[in-house]
């Protein structure tokens, strides 16, 4: 997707340098809205709050952003110019199957 040709001349290269399997989840039920979704997995990843969060000190390779996928969320939200602004870029993204690539691709886009 981020090399398609109705993307322009410059084109983004994607590499995963973590994945993690969260179960016991954010804090937020089923009817949160995005928006609340997305500030508590903003809050999970900050630096400090846990070994696994993205942004640990402890973690040898930093993203530039972190994806969450929910099955339970409408569509997608992001921080935007997030990442262009020098801050870390979040997306809270549906889990749809190979469907959601077009998600996070969007999402990814307004970081």
């Amino acid at each position: 997707m981020f090399h398609d040709e109705s993307v322009g001349v410059k084109k983004l290269n994607v590499f995963v340098v973590k994945l993690v399997i969260k179960k016991d989840g954010f804090g937020y039920d089923s009817s949160a809205k995005n928006r609340n979704r997305l500030g508590l997995f903003a809050d999970w990843a900050a630096p400090g709050h846990t070994d696994s969060s993205p942004l640990s000190n402890k973690n040898s390779t930093l993203p530039d952003i972190a994806v969450l996928l929910t099955g339970s969320c409408n569509s997608g939200i992001a921080v935007l110019g997030s990442t262009c602004g020098g801050k870390f870029g979040m997306t809270v993204n549906n889990d749809m199957g190979l469907a959601s690539a077009i998600i996070i691709a969007h999402e990814t886009a307004h970081t």
